[in-house]
């Protein structure tokens, strides 16, 4: 019996992944490639198997020697899945991917995308020749934003080293791979840590059996030590041989050509190499600003880190990557916008656009959606089904002027297009419901508007945190609401739900549990929702509780959502199909990856004419605003909101007070409550000259001003949120 056997080529694990071959085997486990069935992709499989402490038996089972400790085993198994979870909330474009974590065969799996190309040791040995100052700082950027990513999550890598980064082949971007977290873990915890140090490249504290010494500093060393193989050609002397007598020569005194690279670059390295980690940079951000110095003291701009790099693009997360320097604007606005790039920030050895790619499993334990009735655009339909004004009568005004002593804003308007007639500046008013239209009152506003069918499915938006979910909705290409809720439970598992609202179906009630089937791209899978039917429209819902089998599958969906440029759904039953456009979807749900629930303003994706953004404050509160450009029902604009609440609201018009900086109006809101929350939306209708030119007064009172609040008394709430970087988001809807 050998307790290091692979599992054999053909063997199918967590119902999708046939192995093909080892990849590679340590310690703590085996790596394999293997082929994902459903989606016919190749993808590197990450199987836990501590050779110390188990064996493998019946060809796939792996039980632990008892004589060796067995709970040592199953306390690096959580370790190992914990790790996992954290991996695959890290969205990154130089970090390997993790897309799902699963226990089986008495142990666990985590399943990575497959990196073709070659490790950066493969790569130095290739070029024969130590990498110039520009090779290195193609690496050392991207390698540095990774890095500080992980340690945003409060993860540290562990054991970076040449074989652990991977220059992909189609883009020539550095990736990172083979986190060590979990199995130095395990070797402190179980004694067994001289495995899992690599010589060379593991610093002092990697060899206690303290996790409280390592940190930000362990990392540094880690990439300092693979830079000096770069341009030594070999790795530095073993640290431990180092504590009593250093013998480190400064690398501007052992390189044949020093004058050919920076001096504070080589510098910096040598500090990240001290053997006291007191010694070191103790944050990325430091070290940065140390290894792209410029050695004539002319400032040189470098990145803002953030926790969560979320950059809005037409359909995928990227990261910017600018090849000239950019200095860093004044505004906060700006700041908030733009994700600011060092000059030196190359993209890997040989330049080349970022690519993302990932896996997903069954989207039945993806869902985790919005539980709340008119929180955002969603139902802003659903309370004018049956009131709606009749034909031919001009909807109700919806904002009056408050009394107070203000009540027109304190700004000019907006410049209107060359040889049109500009009326003059009025106060807000006429934000009321949309104009009536021809169909019958058994159509939603949503169907028969096509405004607002740009407005609400231009892209996604969150909607807070409601009943202990987080929240994010968009809108179909028939009006039907799709509403996904992530919950965190014990670390490890993740509840998630998908519910989908407002379904035509007229004649055909819809009740019981029905089938429902997700496409997105080549993917493709299914889900049981339980429906109801009321006024001639069915809702359904599902909510799954992930067992430590299927750890990992809300994770996935999330993925291949974010990856995606548009998502089918179809209920065979009817005969029915929708279309969800997937824009927005990562930054609504980047809560469920472990963003901070405030957020930045934030620009929707430009889809449809479609232009605004939203901002989100420290308890979950969301306000959004989005205008519509299209020259037929150009200026039409929604304002959304929705907040935690304690009560119960009816859908009906509510009074609701907008005061901006001291400016007050009263706008006649669509308010409702769902569980534990409320959501609110106003509605403005252009009709001419003169209300185009109050929204432009609003925005540009939002834009010039601080903060924003809305407040009622019945129903009582008040929330506030920051207008700072609004002035950048809203500017496309300038000039409506």
């Amino acid at each position: 019996m050998d307790n290091r056997q692979p599992l054999e080529t053909g063997t199918i694990v967590g119902g999708d992944y046939r192995i093909e071959k080892v990849l590679g085997a340590g310690g703590f486990g085996i790596t394999y490639l293997a082929r994902d069935e459903k989606l016919d992709a190749k993808v590197a499989l990450k199987e836990y198997f501590p050779a110390s402490l188990a064996y493998r038996e019946d060809g796939a089972t792996i039980q632990p020697m008892q004589s060796q400790g067995g709970a040592d085993y199953a306390w690096g198994l959580e370790r190992f899945l914990a790790e996992a979870q954290t991996l695959a909330r890290l969205r990154h474009p130089n970090i390997v991917r993790v897309s799902r974590y699963f226990k089986e065969n008495e142990t666990a799996y985590m399943v990575l995308g497959f990196v073709e190309g070659e490790d950066y040791e493969a790569w130095l040995r290739k070029l024969a020749r130590a990498p110039t100052q520009d090779e290195l700082d193609a690496l050392v950027g991207p390698v540095l934003d990774a890095l500080e990513t992980v340690h945003a999550a409060d993860l540290v890598h562990r054991d970076i080293k040449p074989q652990n980064i991977f220059i992909r082949s189609d883009d020539h971007l550095p990736i990172i791979l083979d986190f060590g977290a979990a199995r130095q873990a395990l070797g402190e915890h179980s004694r067994a840590t001289a495995a899992f140090v690599s010589p060379g490249y593991s610093p002092s504290e990697s060899h206690l059996n303290d996790p409280s010494e390592q940190g930000p500093w362990t990392d540094i060393y880690s990439f300092a030590a693979t830079l000096y193989r770069a341009l030594v050609g070999r790795s530095p002397a073993q640290v431990l041989s180092r504590v009593s007598r250093d013998s480190y020569v400064p690398l501007g005194q052992q390189l044949p050509n020093p004058g050919d690279y920076r001096a504070p670059f080589l510098a910096a390295i040598d500090e990240a190499l001290s053997v006291r980690r007191e010694d070191r940079p103790q944050s990325i951000a430091d070290w940065r600003k140390k290894l792209f110095a410029d050695p004539n003291d002319v400032p040189t701009v470098v990145s803002i880190p953030e926790k969560t790099k979320v950059v809005s693009s037409g359909d995928k997360t990227v990261v910017v990557n600018n090849d000239a320097p950019t200095r860093v604007s004044a505004s906060a606005e700006e700041a908030t916008a733009t994700r600011i790039e060092s000059r030196a920030r190359g993209r890997g050895p040989h330049s080349g656009p970022a690519s993302q790619g990932s896996k997903l499993q069954r989207w039945a334990l993806a869902a985790g959606g919005i539980a709340i009735a008119v929180i955002g655009l969603m139902n802003i339909y659903r309370s004018f089904d049956t009131s709606q004004p009749s034909p031919g009568v001009q909807p109700t005004p919806a904002i009056q002027p408050a009394p107070q002593p203000s009540t027109q804003p304190n700004v000019q308007p907006s410049q209107q297009p060359a040889q049109q007639q500009t009326p003059a500046p009025q106060p807000l008013e006429e934000m009321g419901t949309p104009p009536p239209a021809q169909q019958s009152s058994s159509d939603t506003l949503f169907a028969r508007d096509p405004s607002l069918r740009r407005l609400a499915t231009s892209s996604w938006h969150s909607s807070g945190l409601q009943n202990g979910f987080w929240t994010a909705v968009t809108s179909g290409s028939n009006g039907t609401g799709f509403y996904l809720r992530c919950r965190g439970t014990d670390g490890v598992r993740r509840d998630s739900n998908v519910e989908l609202e407002f379904i035509p179906t007229g004649n055909q009630p819809l009740v019981g549990n029905q089938e429902v089937r997700a496409q997105i791209g080549n993917y493709s899978t299914n889900a049981i929702l339980n429906f109801t039917s009321a006024n001639g429209f069915s809702q359904g819902s599902v909510t799954v509780s992930e067992t430590e089998q299927d750890a990992g599958q809300f994770l996935n969906f999330l993925h291949q959502a974010f990856l995606g440029n548009q998502l089918v759904l179809t209920i065979p039953s009817i005969n029915y199909q929708e279309t969800f456009n997937l824009n927005g979807a990562e930054e609504a749900l980047n809560v469920c990856f472990g963003a901070d629930v405030a957020q930045p303003w934030r620009s929707y994706v430009p889809a449809s004419n479609v232009a605004g953004g939203e901002v989100r404050n420290a308890n979950g509160s969301i306000l959004l605003v989005r205008c519509d450009k299209t020259p037929a029902t150009r200026g039409n604009t929604v304002i959304a909101f929705s907040t935690p609440f304690n009560g119960n609201v009816a859908p009906n018009l509510y009074d609701v007070t907008v005061n901006v900086s001291g400016n007050s109006f009263n706008g006649s809101f669509q308010l409702a409550s769902k569980g534990d929350s409320l959501g609110g939306v106003l509605y403005h209708v252009v009709s001419d000259a003169n209300t185009r030119q109050q929204v432009n007064q609003f925005l540009e009172l939002m834009r010039r001003n601080n903060q924003i609040t809305l407040s009622s008394s019945n129903p009582a709430f008040n929330q506030s949120f920051s207008l700072s970087g609004s002035r950048a988001v809203l500017s496309a809807c300038d000039g409506l």
